[in-house]
């Protein structure tokens, strides 16, 4: 992990591909969390944001970082328990279904993962 701010987390991954597969693991084990360890009245529900490209700087020790502004607001987009991802991620993943949503965000369009945990 990279960071984490308010209720938000930072991480990094050596490919768009290794992101999204610990997004859907992250998305599929919540269900026994909330069963088995959150104590919290309401489940906890996550939106998962995915951006990928090249950065001059290391995301360790900048705080704030383009390539993380922009997966966060792309986070926004994904609905509770989803996972959102830029057209750059799309590339790498192209075998995994998704739908484009009608308004780009910071420049880039955006798709929503149809099948966001590993359920069968």
């Amino acid at each position: 992990m990279l960071s984490t701010a308010g209720d938000g987390a930072v991480l990094g991954f050596e490919s768009p591909e290794q992101a999204l597969t610990a997004s859907k693991k992250v998305q599929t084990e919540m269900t026994e969390f909330n069963s088995q360890v959150n104590r919290l009245v309401d489940p906890l529900r996550l939106r998962i944001g995915i951006h990928c490209g090249q950065t001059a700087s290391s995301l360790q020790e900048v705080p704030y970082n383009e390539l993380i502004d922009i997966a966060a607001h792309v986070e926004a987009s994904a609905p509770v328990g989803g996972i959102a991802v830029t057209e750059q991620v799309v590339k790498y993943i192209e075998d995994e279904a998704v739908a484009e949503i009608k308004d780009e965000i910071d420049g880039h369009r955006v798709s929503i993962v149809l099948n966001p945990t590993n359920a069968a």
